[in-house]
């Protein structure tokens, strides 16, 4: 008989957060090796990659988007603002607002970035089967709707941009991601 006190383990090979950080974080790195040698670091390419989806964002609603705290945000918006690929200016109906705007530079550097991330994305998923990545994305959508509950402060439009996301997941079968080109 043992002296030590049960103890309840779970094993790394178990842990699905474990897995969720590991693919997250070595990811991360893979995208910073490839995008590195552009300029910047992969957070600022976040910032960007919001102003591409919807140019003009808020300060506020662009750190809400990106998830990241004020603070956080003005650092690297200044960054991006020296590399000449945003413009800051205040709004109109508040002048105390401000909106982050791309520049020319920023808007082409789009052109350049998309083929490369959606390379990368698809060389990730090379092995996977387009069922397989559509019932993954429906599996992480439903467990970040079970994540939401249990956080009940979480950024609401953080919150509100992600659920129509998992919208378009459940809704669309899985493909490669195409290259859209803009008009």
């Amino acid at each position: 008989m043992s002296d030590q006190p049960n103890v309840i383990t779970l094993p790394l090979a178990e842990s699905l957060g474990y897995h969720m950080r590991t693919l997250t974080e070595t990811w991360s790195v893979l995208l910073q090796r490839r995008l590195g040698p552009l300029g910047g670091t992969f957070p600022q390419w976040r910032y960007l990659r919001e102003l591409w989806e919807e140019d003009g964002l808020s300060q506020r609603e662009l750190s809400d988007r990106v998830g990241r705290q004020a603070a956080t945000t003005v650092t690297a918006l200044r960054i991006l603002k020296r590399s000449g690929l945003i413009k800051i200016v205040s709004a109109p109906e508040d002048r105390r607002k401000r909106r982050v705007f791309l520049t020319k530079k920023g808007r082409a550097l789009a052109d350049t970035l998309t083929p490369l991330i959606i390379d990368i994305e698809n060389a990730v998923l090379r092995t996977v089967a387009d069922d397989e990545l559509a019932s993954f994305k429906r599996t992480l959508a439903r467990m970040q709707e079970n994540i939401d509950a249990e956080i009940l402060n979480q950024n609401r439009t953080a919150r509100t941009r992600l659920w129509q996301l998992m919208k378009e997941a459940r809704r669309a079968p899985a493909k490669r991601n195409p290259i859209r080109r803009r008009a």
